[in-house]
Protein backbone atom coordinates (compact mmCIF):
# COMPACT_ATOMS: atom_id res chain seq x y z
CA UNK A 1 0.00 0.00 0.00
CA UNK A 2 2.98 2.32 -0.29
CA UNK A 3 3.17 5.26 -0.38
CA UNK A 4 -0.11 5.59 1.57
CA UNK A 5 0.77 2.99 4.20
CA UNK A 6 4.23 1.70 5.03
CA UNK A 7 4.54 -1.99 5.83
CA UNK A 8 7.38 -3.67 7.62
CA UNK A 9 7.85 -5.08 11.05
CA UNK A 10 6.20 -3.88 14.24
CA UNK A 11 8.91 -1.26 14.75
CA UNK A 12 9.40 0.20 11.27
CA UNK A 13 5.90 -0.10 9.78
CA UNK A 14 2.90 2.17 10.16
CA UNK A 15 0.58 1.51 13.08
CA UNK A 16 -3.00 1.99 11.93
CA UNK A 17 -6.43 2.35 13.47
CA UNK A 18 -9.38 0.62 11.88
CA UNK A 19 -13.11 0.89 12.42
CA UNK A 20 -15.53 -1.97 11.97
CA UNK A 21 -18.44 0.25 13.03
CA UNK A 22 -18.37 2.37 9.86
CA UNK A 23 -19.72 -0.50 7.78
CA UNK A 24 -22.59 -1.18 10.15
CA UNK A 25 -23.91 2.24 9.19
CA UNK A 26 -23.10 2.24 5.47
CA UNK A 27 -21.52 0.10 2.78
CA UNK A 28 -17.84 0.31 1.88
CA UNK A 29 -17.15 3.17 -0.55
CA UNK A 30 -14.83 3.75 -3.46
CA UNK A 31 -11.48 4.99 -2.19
CA UNK A 32 -11.80 3.46 1.27
CA UNK A 33 -8.72 1.64 2.52
CA UNK A 34 -9.97 -1.61 4.00
CA UNK A 35 -8.66 -4.47 6.12
CA UNK A 36 -10.01 -7.82 5.01
CA UNK A 37 -9.57 -11.56 5.19
CA UNK A 38 -8.23 -12.47 1.77
CA UNK A 39 -9.40 -15.65 0.05
CA UNK A 40 -6.95 -18.57 0.18
CA UNK A 41 -6.02 -18.11 -3.51
CA UNK A 42 -4.44 -14.77 -2.51
CA UNK A 43 -1.68 -16.56 -0.55
CA UNK A 44 0.81 -16.45 -3.42
CA UNK A 45 3.76 -17.29 -1.16
CA UNK A 46 2.40 -20.65 0.03
CA UNK A 47 1.00 -21.49 -3.40
CA UNK A 48 4.44 -20.91 -4.96
CA UNK A 49 5.95 -23.31 -2.40
CA UNK A 50 3.25 -25.98 -2.95
CA UNK A 51 2.00 -25.48 0.60
CA UNK A 52 -1.66 -25.22 1.59
CA UNK A 53 -2.83 -21.63 1.02
CA UNK A 54 -3.96 -19.60 4.03
CA UNK A 55 -6.56 -16.88 4.41
CA UNK A 56 -4.43 -13.90 5.46
CA UNK A 57 -5.36 -10.38 6.50
CA UNK A 58 -4.61 -7.76 3.83
CA UNK A 59 -5.04 -3.99 3.48
CA UNK A 60 -6.00 -2.52 0.07
CA UNK A 61 -7.98 0.34 -1.48
CA UNK A 62 -11.48 -0.15 -2.90
CA UNK A 63 -11.57 0.89 -6.57
CA UNK A 64 -14.86 -0.79 -7.50
CA UNK A 65 -18.14 -1.35 -5.63
CA UNK A 66 -21.14 -3.56 -6.41
CA UNK A 67 -22.55 -2.79 -9.86
CA UNK A 68 -19.36 -1.15 -11.16
CA UNK A 69 -17.64 -2.35 -14.31
CA UNK A 70 -13.85 -2.37 -14.02
CA UNK A 71 -11.35 -2.68 -16.84
CA UNK A 72 -7.59 -2.26 -16.65
CA UNK A 73 -6.14 -1.47 -20.03
CA UNK A 74 -2.93 -0.33 -21.61
CA UNK A 75 -2.39 3.34 -22.30
CA UNK A 76 -0.13 4.27 -25.21
CA UNK A 77 3.44 5.31 -24.45
CA UNK A 78 3.74 9.08 -24.03
CA UNK A 79 7.11 9.41 -25.75
CA UNK A 80 9.47 7.61 -28.05
CA UNK A 81 11.53 6.11 -25.20
CA UNK A 82 8.76 5.60 -22.67
CA UNK A 83 7.00 2.35 -21.86
CA UNK A 84 3.22 1.94 -22.05
CA UNK A 85 1.37 1.90 -18.73
CA UNK A 86 -1.92 0.44 -17.56
CA UNK A 87 -4.79 2.49 -16.17
CA UNK A 88 -7.98 1.62 -14.31
CA UNK A 89 -11.32 2.48 -15.90
CA UNK A 90 -14.56 2.35 -13.93
CA UNK A 91 -17.95 2.49 -15.63
CA UNK A 92 -16.39 3.75 -18.86
CA UNK A 93 -14.27 6.54 -17.35
CA UNK A 94 -10.58 6.48 -16.50
CA UNK A 95 -10.19 7.10 -12.78
CA UNK A 96 -7.74 9.61 -11.35
CA UNK A 97 -5.44 7.96 -8.85
CA UNK A 98 -3.12 10.55 -7.28
CA UNK A 99 -2.37 8.17 -4.39
CA UNK A 100 -0.57 5.45 -6.38
CA UNK A 101 3.18 5.05 -5.99
CA UNK A 102 3.94 5.04 -9.73
CA UNK A 103 2.19 4.27 -13.02
CA UNK A 104 1.17 0.63 -13.41
CA UNK A 105 3.59 -1.23 -15.67
CA UNK A 106 2.91 -4.32 -17.78
CA UNK A 107 0.54 -6.64 -15.98
CA UNK A 108 1.64 -10.20 -15.22
CA UNK A 109 0.07 -13.02 -17.22
CA UNK A 110 -1.44 -14.41 -14.00
CA UNK A 111 -3.44 -11.21 -13.50
CA UNK A 112 -6.67 -12.07 -15.27
CA UNK A 113 -9.48 -10.21 -13.51
CA UNK A 114 -10.44 -6.98 -15.27
CA UNK A 115 -7.38 -7.01 -17.51
CA UNK A 116 -8.23 -5.89 -21.06
CA UNK A 117 -11.84 -7.02 -20.69
CA UNK A 118 -14.64 -5.55 -18.56
CA UNK A 119 -15.42 -7.13 -15.20
CA UNK A 120 -18.91 -6.40 -13.86
CA UNK A 121 -19.03 -6.60 -10.06
CA UNK A 122 -21.90 -8.52 -8.50
CA UNK A 123 -24.24 -7.27 -5.77
CA UNK A 124 -21.83 -8.20 -2.97
CA UNK A 125 -18.44 -7.79 -4.71
CA UNK A 126 -15.65 -5.24 -4.40
CA UNK A 127 -12.52 -4.73 -6.51
CA UNK A 128 -9.51 -3.89 -4.33
CA UNK A 129 -6.00 -2.84 -5.37
CA UNK A 130 -2.84 -1.79 -3.58
CA UNK A 131 -1.46 1.71 -4.08
CA UNK A 132 1.87 0.19 -5.10
CA UNK A 133 0.36 -1.35 -8.23
CA UNK A 134 3.62 -2.84 -9.48
CA UNK A 135 4.04 -4.90 -6.30
CA UNK A 136 0.53 -5.68 -5.10
CA UNK A 137 -1.30 -8.99 -4.77
CA UNK A 138 -4.87 -7.82 -5.28
CA UNK A 139 -8.17 -8.39 -7.12
CA UNK A 140 -6.37 -8.48 -10.47
CA UNK A 141 -4.92 -11.84 -9.41
CA UNK A 142 -7.61 -13.48 -7.29
CA UNK A 143 -10.82 -11.75 -8.29
CA UNK A 144 -13.46 -9.63 -6.63
CA UNK A 145 -13.63 -9.52 -2.84
CA UNK A 146 -16.84 -10.61 -1.15
CA UNK A 147 -18.37 -8.06 1.24
CA UNK A 148 -18.39 -10.60 4.09
CA UNK A 149 -14.56 -10.65 4.05
CA UNK A 150 -14.20 -6.91 4.75
CA UNK A 151 -13.41 -6.42 8.43
CA UNK A 152 -13.08 -2.65 8.67
CA UNK A 153 -11.88 0.66 7.27
CA UNK A 154 -8.49 2.20 7.99
CA UNK A 155 -9.21 5.51 9.73
CA UNK A 156 -5.75 6.71 10.79
CA UNK A 157 -2.03 6.19 11.03
CA UNK A 158 -1.00 6.75 14.66
CA UNK A 159 2.71 5.91 14.52
CA UNK A 160 5.37 6.73 13.69
CA UNK A 161 4.55 10.27 14.78
CA UNK A 162 5.89 11.93 11.60
CA UNK A 163 3.42 9.91 9.49
CA UNK A 164 0.39 10.30 11.77
CA UNK A 165 -2.78 11.35 9.97
CA UNK A 166 -6.46 10.58 9.62
CA UNK A 167 -8.25 9.25 6.55
CA UNK A 168 -11.60 10.67 5.51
Amino acid sequence: MEPTLHGGDAVAGDHIVTSSWDYRLHSPRRGDIVVFLAPAQADAENIAQNLPPRELTHTKRIVGIPGDTIIIKEEPAKGKDSEPTYCVWRNGARIAEPYIKEPMEAVSAVAIYGIDKPLKLGHDEYFVMGDNRNDSNDSRYWGPLERSRIQGRVTAIVAPRERARQFP
